[in-house]
């Protein structure tokens, strides 16, 4: 049974502020501690989420969101920014 999924975003700004609320919140929001602190970090620790530079977190956040199965392998995908 293919199951659904509903994002929900709240951002300001122009509309890319909404798609990326919504990649972190697959890549982040799904994510095990051991998980996010390796993306905020930028993937130099799974233990302390603090220290990364910015760059290599948001390599780290859209890789995390890219693993995330596709809507077609899932079902159905709602993606609300508001």
């Amino acid at each position: 049974m293919k199951k659904r999924i509903l994002i929900l975003s709240h951002f300001k700004g122009h509309q890319m502020a909404g798609f990326g609320g919504a990649v972190k919140n697959i890549s982040i929001g799904i994510g095990s501690s051991e998980g996010k602190a390796w993306i905020h970090s930028g993937g130099t620790s799974r233990r302390n989420p603090w220290g990364g530079k910015q760059d290599d977190f948001l390599k780290c956040m859209a890789e995390a969101g890219n693993r995330f199965p596709t809507p077609s392998a899932m079902g159905k995908t709602l993606s609300i920014s508001m």
